[in-house]
């Protein structure tokens, strides 16, 4: 794929973000209905877009492919909880704001715009990888990602974990 290509692909993406900047400037968008398209996106359609990516497939990848892929994202996700660690000590803001900038960091968007992105450049195939280099952040970001918002949201800043989460990862980023 040369770049025009790719740019082209990219500018579809942007006018459809830009449709939606414009919907919601205009009075279509916001409040309740954005709750609801977000829940459309997450609990229905990219579901079924990754359901579908298995089954349209020709075959699917080996299991030493799939398991490289996911190994990838793990090693990625790693590097993304260093660097959340580390650059929100140097940025101004409370504690909560660093927290938001830590979950921000450390879990960059990858449905919303990770996928129709991934689609846009490799291919419908290119799903299927996407969502499997996406299984880290799915389990990190539901389990931990909330830790990370509300433990640095707290009041004390000692250097003890939370009773009622011993495997927290969060407790000492304060």
């Amino acid at each position: 794929m040369n770049f025009w290509d790719v740019f082209g692909e990219m500018l579809v993406i942007l006018f459809a973000i830009a449709a939606g900047y414009a919907a919601n400037r205009l009075g279509y968008l916001g409040g309740e209905a954005d709750q609801k398209v977000s829940k459309l996106l997450l609990n229905i359609t990219m579901p079924a877009m990754i359901v579908a990516a298995v089954i349209t497939g020709e075959e699917l990848p080996e299991l030493g492919t799939i398991l490289s892929i996911l190994e990838v994202g793990v090693v990625f996700y790693l590097l993304e909880a260093v660097f959340a660690l580390v650059v929100p000590r140097f940025l101004p803001g409370t504690q909560g704001q660093k927290g938001v900038w830590r979950y921000a960091l450390a879990f960059p968007n990858v449905g919303f715009i990770g996928y129709p992105v991934a689609v846009a450049l490799f291919g419908d195939g290119a799903l299927f990888y996407a969502a499997i280099l996406a299984l880290p952040f799915n389990l990190l970001s539901y389990s931990l990602g909330p830790l990370l918002l509300a433990g640095a949201a707290s009041a004390g800043s000692s250097c003890s974990p939370p009773a009622s989460w011993p495997l927290s990862w969060d407790w000492c980023w304060r």
